[in-house]
């Protein structure tokens, strides 16, 4: 038996035929679609790690929205973590840790923005365990004291014996 063969110019009409029928696409109306349920739960669990507090349903829609246009959560993430919000958390939460209590308005405004101009982290927190209030309230003015404080507030445990004698030796 011979094989088949079909000419090109029968290949090209049906395909031609198939495509027209098969790419006729009803155009629909516009709509509002809320944001997807994974837009939504990313959202709400970001909300909740980093500002302690669950996100307000025009957060959810705003940042819902950007997300499921543009797919990026590592925009979203950069945009909620460069916030004043997340900022002041993270001064409060600062305060808290090394002094044991909280921050004043001013002081809390004027740490934000040092965080909003590029100040780090690193330096505000350097900035508290040197400060004056910390020496006064946390340790009684000698270095083995200021180190075991800086330990506890800092990693949260203890001062081992050699870590204690190598830091007494730097100072």
């Amino acid at each position: 038996m011979k094989p088949r063969t079909h000419s090109s110019k029968k290949i090209s009409a049906a395909s031609k035929a198939f495509r027209s029928r098969v790419l006729s696409l009803e155009r629909l109306e516009e709509r509002v679609v809320l944001a997807s349920e994974f837009s939504t739960t990313f959202v709400e669990r970001s909300h909740v790690g980093l500002f302690n507090r669950s996100a307000t349903p025009a957060e959810i829609t705003a940042i819902g929205d950007a997300l499921d246009r543009t797919g990026d959560r590592g925009a979203a993430a950069r945009r909620m973590a460069n916030s004043a919000e997340f900022r002041q958390r993270l001064v409060r939460d600062a305060f808290r840790q090394i002094l044991d209590r909280g921050v004043a308005p001013s002081v809390l405004a004027a740490q934000s923005n040092f965080l909003a101009r590029g100040g780090t982290l690193d330096a505000l927190y350097s900035s508290l365990l040197l400060s004056r209030e910390f020496s006064q309230r946390m340790t009684n003015g000698s270095n083995r004291s200021f180190i075991e404080a800086l330990y506890r507030k800092t990693l949260g445990r203890e001062v081992r014996a050699a870590e204690l004698t190598a830091a007494l030796r730097t100072l």
